[in-house]
């Protein structure tokens, strides 16, 4: 037999493989796949990235990469990867993002063969990273300083 629980967003019985069990949460998953895919799509619109809670009543358990990978709709987890990704970039401080319009690329420049040369591995568009701008071609950043 079947152990069946009633989802108490739907009200849909469904059987207990069918209630996502998070890890962390000390309570019984009270929500069906279905309507839990729904609520973190509700939450990514409602809340930032990384606050989308349990949908557990009064369960404040933050839902991990994992799960938003596992129940969420594709266009919804891609939004999530995207600032997952970009949040944790943005604590690289060597990551630059290429300047040239139209490219999305980016990369650690750590300067060792280039120095201030940034040269994007996708598109080989040339910055200098000591004025954060298209690379002053022919001219050393002290002359470039001194012109400016």
């Amino acid at each position: 037999n079947t152990v069946m629980r009633d989802c108490s967003v739907c009200g849909t019985a469904a059987p207990l493989a069918q209630f996502p069990a998070l890890p962390g949460c000390n309570h019984q998953s009270e929500t069906c796949v279905a309507c839990f895919s729904a609520w973190v799509g509700a939450q990514s619109d409602a809340v930032a990235w990384d606050k989308i809670t349990c949908p557990g009543t009064g369960c404040e358990v933050i839902l991990q990469y994992e799960n938003v990978r596992q129940y969420a709709a594709p266009e919804i987890f891609a939004r999530f990867d995207a600032l997952s990704l970009a949040a944790a970039l943005s604590n690289e401080p060597n990551f630059r993002r290429c300047q040239r319009p139209g490219c999305q690329s980016g990369q650690i420049h750590e300067g060792a063969n280039d120095g201030n040369i940034f040269r994007c591995v996708l598109c080989g568009f040339r910055m200098c990273i000591l004025h954060d701008m298209e690379f002053h071609e022919g001219e050393t950043c002290e002359a470039y300083d001194e012109r400016m």
